[in-house]
């Protein structure tokens, strides 16, 4: 596998954010608990994989990122933002899902965009705020 940009993919999604967003609003899926965050994890995985291979363990494994580093307790310093944060973070993690389960990605390269993930995120709080508020 060659790398890959994890900045200019996590790029292409912020710059996509806002329609992104509403595809998550309006999706319905049977491994989904309805949650804006877990949909944006779904629509993420969609950009890179087929919908129908999201599975119960994908779901498992972003629920658990939810109730852990990417819950709102822990994004507190984010402020009003923290929501923002967690849903655009999910989304990212749902893309990056969806690369590893097409086989763009291998395990280091879905290791590397995690690691990647909290300092993009970093990087571009504001933007991702202002977009997840219009």
């Amino acid at each position: 596998m060659t790398p890959f940009d994890t900045f200019g993919l996590f790029q292409i999604l912020l710059d996509n954010f806002q329609k992104l967003l509403d595809d998550a609003r309006s999706l319905r899926h049977a491994e989904s608990d309805g949650s804006l965050a877990v949909n944006a994890a779904i629509v993420g995985f969609g950009q890179f994989s087929p919908l129908s291979e999201w599975s119960q363990a994908h779901y498992d494994f972003i629920a658990k990122r939810l109730q852990g580093e990417l819950s709102l307790a822990e994004l507190t310093w984010y402020e009003e933002c923290a929501e923002a944060i967690s849903v655009f973070a999910s989304l990212l993690i749902g893309a990056l899902l969806g690369k590893i389960q097409s086989g763009e990605i291998d395990d280091t390269g879905f290791m590397l965009g995690d690691a990647h993930v909290p300092a993009f995120l970093l990087l571009n709080n504001e933007t991702i705020c202002a977009s997840f508020c219009k």
